[in-house]
Formats: structure tokens, sequence, C-alpha cells
């Protein structure tokens, strides 16, 4: 049982840490996130685009640009693919770059950032773009409120059961402490 000390602890982290995408079980050393901004000619946004990845026939997963234009994937990846071509395409756009890890290296996060401008790709991160969306903070902060409220309401009912079951178990026992002493009295009569 958490104390409400220990939920407000629990609220303060979950909504300062953003919440990431689901992870992937992949070993780190296998982990491969691509990430960037889909953006018109003008630096907007493009919402809603899905852009999939692809070494060779293989598909390596696909991710969708929120409100900010950015989206990201997980892709899983070993040294032996250093150097292939990952091809990126959406339904309008579509380019290669390579496969760029240190091999042997197991604790470094394996990042490319590529990025659709115009229809063009551009590798690397975008200057004035951050690398986390605010939908994602965002998201991230309602989910942690989501589940703090959550394991409140669960604390709460386990709580008032404990209650109940305390008060049932003393009038029972209050119940049996007169029934005693109403057989005393009447064993004296």
């Amino acid at each position: 049982m958490l104390s409400p000390s220990k939920f407000v602890a629990l609220a303060i982290l979950l909504t300062v840490l953003p919440i990431a995408p689901v992870l992937s079980l992949h070993e780190t050393d296998h982990r491969y996130d691509v990430m960037g901004y889909i953006l018109g000619a003008d630096g907007q946004a493009i919402p809603g685009v899905t852009v999939v990845g692809h070494v060779g026939d293989e598909n390596m997963g696909s991710g969708r640009s929120d409100s900010n234009g950015y989206y990201r994937f997980r892709a899983h990846l070993h040294d032996s693919d250093v150097g292939r071509e990952l091809r990126l395409s959406t339904a309008q756009y579509e380019g290669t770059v390579r496969v760029s890890l240190t091999p042997g290296d197991k604790t470094t996060a394996r990042k490319h950032f590529v990025n659709f401008v115009d229809g063009k790709l551009v590798e690397g991160e975008l200057q004035g773009q951050g690398g986390m969306s605010t939908a994602m903070v965002v998201g991230g902060a309602g989910a942690a409120l989501l589940l703090v409220g959550v394991f409140s309401v669960r604390h709460l009912q386990r709580t008032r059961r404990r209650r109940q079951r305390a008060e049932q178990k003393a009038v029972r026992a209050q119940n049996r402490s007169s029934s005693k002493r109403r057989k005393r009295k009447n064993r004296g009569r």
C-alpha cells in the first residue's frame, strides 16, 4: 500500500519525467531510434504523416508525425547493419540514409535524426526544433496524472474496505462480549 506521501512523490516523478514512446524490448545495442520532423517549405509542421523505414526488403518500423511534425520509431538493427541503406518513405516523400552506429558500443543510445523539409531529406537535428515534441511531454504528463488518479482511487477503495472490515470486526466482537454477558447474567438467575 502506498502512503499519501508516496502518492505525491509518484505524481511528481511521473509529471516531471516525460513518458517516452513505448520502448522495444531489444537489447540496448540493437535499438536504433529514427526521429525527425516533417516540415513544409515554409518550415511549418505537417502533422499526421506516417514515416516507414526499410532496410532491404525488411520493414524496420514506422512513426506518425504529431502536431509539431515530430515522428519517431525504433528499429531493431545490429552492428552488422552499419553502412546499410535505410530507406524512409511517406505517402509523398522518399529518401535513403546510411545506418550510422559504432559497432561494439553497448551503452550509447543509437539515434539517427532524419527530417523531411519541403520534401527533401535532411539529416541531423534541426536548429530551433527540440528532440521531444510538446505533444509527447503533454501526453506524458496526462498519463502520469491518470496513473496517479488510478492509484489514488485504488488506495482510497482499499482504505475504505479495511475500515469497513475493522468496524464489522469490532461490532462482532462487541456482540460476542454482550452475548457472553447476557449468558452469565442468565446463569446467575
